[in-house]
């Protein structure tokens, strides 16, 4: 069991390192990083006390109709940049939980 903590796609390190360490104790702490933002909020979760990095999907800004909306992607396409993110953070000795556009075996 552990805490999983999210972060809104307009957090700032300072914000993420604050949540994370006030959340520190019995249970391990997952930080839920934005997609787009995971790479440079990193090292301030680690840093402040998170077990894991778990990635949240990317933004959506526009509906049908090219106007402003909030929301998120999945799917497929978003598999391919997932993966870099991933691939980026990975360093030894840190969990990562993947999350977006994984659909076939192959790409588990």
């Amino acid at each position: 069991m552990a805490l999983e903590l999210g972060f809104e796609h307009d957090a700032e390190a300072e914000w993420v390192r604050t949540v994370v360490r006030s959340a520190v104790g019995e249970k391990p702490v997952i930080a839920r990083l934005p997609l787009e933002k995971a790479e440079d909020l990193a090292e301030a979760a680690l840093g402040a006390g998170a077990s894991a990095l778990s990635l949240a999907p990317n933004e959506v800004l526009l509906d049908e109709e090219d106007k402003p909306a909030a929301g998120y992607s999945y799917g497929p396409a978003n598999f391919p940049r997932a993966l870099k993110v991933l691939k980026s953070l990975a360093v030894e000795g840190i969990a990562l939980i993947g999350a977006g556009g994984v659909c076939t075996v192959e790409q588990a």
